[in-house]
């Protein structure tokens, strides 16, 4: 804008101080300062109201909407499978008399604090029946349930991870439902679930899906934690075997399916006024974890966020991808407002000190400080630029 250097190009009328950049008044100037962050916000409310009216939402099979096979509690978690004929056959027999294997639900007990939802236990085995690793304690594992794509129907056994038992659980842990913990190591390990490709063909695992014939109005935790201990339904007596062959765990006869709906006009209302200040507070808890321990790695640019996008469909299609952008806009809002050198909260900063002092600062001394931010702004861009690309390459 003219004002913001000494000169004019050549050719060019030089208009009156007061209509440059420097001769407004500060007010004035603030107003202009901010009007780059302010479309930021309000682009990205655009961009939450087109994700939560303009497309259908999906929803995980432990998830966040009530509706048929994507029940709730405290406590439990409900999957409304789909079954094979084959398995259909196997478990109506076991039913209760008045249900069918349609009316019944996978039940996971939730580890509220981590997001994952976890079974009793599973044990590795050889084809002649003997513990794979030689011992059961060796053998032991958790079976964890991280469903990576909800828009389209699949096998479960794409969304089960085994990891390897490390503690036995508090009796606190245990009243959530749990035996058994796989997070319990030293803080900061990284536990490696159990590679399939390493398992040779003829081996299965043993895991028991907690089968539960359940009507809507039965989901009480009360009613669900009796019929739970008491009453579930395994594949057989001794839990579901699933067998590897070409190192991979066959279909189990069990998928998960997709549900999915469209918002009404209230509840576009009162999701986007939580959807608003949930995108805030993200942005806010993101910028403060960088200046934790390990928070260099929360850092990402074009190519992390890129990366990114594959996944971000899988968790909610284009809704999520507009809510992606949407954080990814109003983050921009914040960042601008950083009274860095460089962006506009830098220059709003310097503006309310003129104003307050009524003296002007140097352009020399401003544009050497705009200057270096700039150029560590810039060197921060190609260092995360360079662990986006080993992060991929890793």
């Amino acid at each position: 804008m003219y004002g913001e250097t000494e000169s004019v190009p050549e050719g060019e009328d030089v208009p009156p101080i007061e209509r440059s950049i420097e001769g407004i008044s500060k007010w004035k100037k603030a107003i202009i300062l901010l009007a780059g962050v302010v479309l930021n916000f309000l682009l990205g409310l655009v961009l939450i109201f087109v994700s939560i009216s303009c497309f259908p939402q999906y929803y995980s099979m432990y998830g966040n909407k009530v509706s048929t096979g994507a029940e709730t509690t405290s406590q439990v978690n409900f999957i409304k499978p789909v079954y094979s004929e084959a398995i259909r056959s196997y478990i109506e027999p076991k039913i209760e008399t008045g249900y069918t294997a349609e009316e019944t639900v996978l039940a996971f007990p939730a580890m509220t604090n981590v997001g994952y939802y976890v079974s009793d236990e599973a044990y590795l085995y050889k084809n002649d029946g003997t513990y794979y690793n030689g011992t059961a304690e060796a053998s032991h594992y958790v079976a964890v349930f991280m469903p990576n794509d909800i828009i389209s129907e699949h096998d479960i056994i794409s969304s089960l991870y085994f990891y390897p038992v490390k503690a036995e659980l508090s009796d606190e842990q245990k009243a959530t439902g749990l035996n058994y913990a796989f997070w319990t190591g030293e803080e900061g390990e990284t536990l490696e679930s159990l590679h399939f490709e390493n398992i040779d063909d003829g081996a299965d695992i043993s895991f028991k899906p907690f089968i539960l014939a359940i009507h809507n109005e039965d989901i009480k935790t009360d009613v669900y934690t009796d019929r739970y201990f008491n009453n579930r339904l395994d594949f057989s007596d001794g839990g579901w075997r699933l067998s590897f062959k070409d190192h991979a765990l066959e279909p189990s006869g069990l998928s998960l399916p997709v549900i999915k709906d469209w918002n009404s006009w209230t509840e576009i209302w009162d999701k986007f006024g939580q959807r608003v200040p949930q995108a805030c507070s993200l942005i806010v808890e993101g910028f403060i974890s960088i200046f934790q321990p390990g928070g260099f790695e929360n850092l990402s640019g074009i190519i992390g966020m890129t990366a990114a996008v594959p996944t971000i469909v899988k968790s909610g299609g284009a809704a999520q991808v507009f809510w992606f952008a949407a954080v990814i806009s109003i983050n921009l809002c914040f960042f601008n407002l950083l009274p860095f050198p460089g962006l506009d909260g830098w220059g709003l900063l310097v503006t309310i000190i003129e104003g307050i002092s009524k003296k002007k600062i140097s352009s020399k001394v401003k544009g050497i400080m705009s200057f270096i931010g700039l150029g560590l702004l810039f060197a921060l861009m190609i260092v995360v630029a360079f662990k986006d690309v080993i992060s991929l390459i890793i």
